[in-house]
């Protein structure tokens, strides 16, 4: 007879991974109670809540500076790229808002570069 292995990992190995930040109570939640950073044209509200199993993110870009949406949707597209470089070693659980405010369309290099000083608190 045949049974199966589980295996527990340690909270310190388990898969990191981001989950989309949905919710008006949520959104509310983060701008309320979030603490706020900047790098270079990123900036980040942020709500460490350790009761959660995973950080929910957001990317956002202001429809002010970029009229077009395909820009828009091309910055967003990047941003979340640079943050999936940086998911794995993200040390914390909760809540994340990026915003690019940033008035010329960024390099993927220089928008990873900013994404990590960014987190560089919360990289482990």
């Amino acid at each position: 007879m045949l049974t199966k292995a589980i295996t527990i990992m340690p909270p310190s190995e388990k898969n990191r991974t981001i989950k989309k930040l949905k919710g008006k109570t949520k959104f509310y939640l983060l701008f309320k109670e979030g603490e706020i950073n900047h790098e270079g044209d990123l900036l980040m509200r942020i709500k460490k809540d350790p009761s959660m199993e995973l950080l929910e993110a957001s990317v956002s870009v202001s429809k002010k500076l970029f009229m077009r949406a395909v820009d828009r949707n091309y910055i967003k597209r990047l941003m979340r790229a640079s943050l999936k470089k940086i998911e794995k070693d993200l040390l914390f659980d909760g809540l994340c808002l990026v915003i690019y405010t940033g008035k010329e369309i960024p390099k993927i290099g220089d928008l990873s570069d900013q994404m990590q000083k960014l987190f560089r608190k919360y990289i482990g």
